[in-house]
């Protein structure tokens, strides 16, 4: 069974198999340290060649196995716990009352849980959906104009009142849930403050746009629009550049987290895949051949400085040392190269 598990940025891969006692241990551990498909029952608790071969294939991939216990009724350890050598693993055990004849394993992960988006609750009332004239009629045929009060106080709360019911009937409160957007790390109290201003600004000079022909506007409520518009833009483009410079000043020393600011202020989003392929033989040879025609057109279009033939270049002068031997690397130079790599 193979199981992925995402959480925020961190991916866990879970990899359960059982292999029958009938099997070969040794064919196991060969195809084990090929591909890491299979996880055997051997006996880790009695030193053998195949216990001892199976730690060192472990060992070659950076791995490492937790279960030092009894996990099986016949008091050998046959279930294990295998992670990376570097996953910071430290609440695990056996748990020994089982229905079956092998024990449960358990084991605590650094994940962190990532809350949900948070929602908010907005009210609103549509006010566009007004008829203007039944909302004429209901006022007039109100106490406003039947019994108004005689003071101002009294008629200030009696004028609130009325409205209040008129709006309850032809635009009532309607509740809604939205998603609330985290807020960009540069946007500051300031500038939200200021985009309120845009939006309601906005609102005037386009409901002015949309009621008055063009003659009829008012070209004032137009600029206000336009002046606040140029300042909010003026003030998010002066926070945005501040907020990534003092990024890229605090990041000069990592790498990783430099080009993540800069992928973050290009807006460069690209896809980690692989070539699509059924065979993982077939993506290694395709690979291979990739590299190897590389290096050929790279070789083929070096100029050969030295010609023989060439007059004006010395008999004397000495041939430079040719290259066709090399030191093969040993099994701890690949598998410290294959670990410190980075993959993405």
């Amino acid at each position: 069974m193979l199981l992925r598990l995402r959480s925020g940025s961190k991916s866990f891969l879970f990899l359960a198999v059982y292999r029958p006692p009938s099997n070969d241990i040794s064919s196991f551990i060969s195809e084990f340290s090929t591909l890491l498909e299979d996880i055997a029952s051997i006996h880790l608790d009695t030193q053998s060649s195949y216990s001892n071969s199976f730690a060192a294939t472990l060992k070659t991939f950076g791995l490492q196995q937790h279960i030092s216990s009894s996990t099986h009724s016949s008091g050998h350890t046959l279930d294990l716990l295998i992670t990376r050598d570097k996953m910071p693993i430290t609440d695990f055990g056996v748990y020994e009352q089982s229905l079956s004849d092998h024990s449960a394993i358990f084991c605590k992960l650094p994940i962190v849980a990532n809350s949900l988006p948070t929602r908010s609750v907005k009210t609103y009332r549509k006010l566009s959906s007004i008829d203007i004239n039944a909302f004429s009629d209901d006022i007039k045929s109100s106490s406003l104009y039947s019994s108004p009060s005689s003071t101002v106080a009294n008629y200030s709360q009696q004028l609130n009142s009325v409205l209040l019911s008129l709006l309850d009937k032809h635009a009532p409160l309607k509740t809604i849930s939205c998603r609330a957007n985290p807020r960009k790390p540069f946007i500051t109290d300031e500038i939200l403050e200021q985009k309120s201003k845009r939006s309601k600004l906005e609102s005037i000079f386009r409901k002015d746009k949309k009621k008055n022909p063009p003659e009829r506007q008012n070209p004032e409520l137009r600029d206000n629009y336009l002046k606040q518009r140029k300042l909010v833009d003026r003030m998010i483009t002066t926070a945005k550049s501040s907020y990534f410079r003092n990024m890229i000043s605090q990041n000069h020393d990592c790498p990783k987290k430099l080009w993540g600011t800069l992928d973050s202020l290009l807006g460069r989003n690209i896809p980690k895949s692989l070539p699509s392929t059924d065979s993982p033989s077939e993506l290694a040879t395709s690979f291979l051949n990739f590299f190897d025609d590389k290096i050929s057109k790279l070789c083929s279009s070096i100029p050969k400085y030295f010609n023989s033939t060439d007059p004006s270049v010395s008999s004397n002068m000495p041939k430079p040392p040719e290259l066709s031997n090399f030191v093969p690397a040993s099994s701890e130079e690949i598998r410290q190269l294959i670990l410190s790599a980075t993959f993405s």
